[in-house]
């Protein structure tokens, strides 16, 4: 499963930093992950406006079963 791996922080002067995760799809390659990273950042920034993302990475991590 593909991971885009955020770190965001908050626009105060704390700047209080926090890493999301975001599942892209289970069947994109990091080449494709890497590509569409800007649109989908750009998303989570309009839906999140009081934060500021400064580094992101894409990576495959293995689903868990329960």
């Amino acid at each position: 499963m593909m991971h885009l791996i955020l770190v965001a922080c908050l626009m105060v002067p704390s700047y209080a930093c926090r890493q999301s995760s975001l599942i892209i799809n289970e069947q994109m390659s990091e080449m494709q992950c890497a590509i569409t990273a800007q649109q989908r950042i750009a998303v989570w920034n309009e839906e999140h406006p009081q934060w500021r993302v400064v580094r992101w990475r894409c990576q495959f991590q293995i689903a868990q079963k329960l």
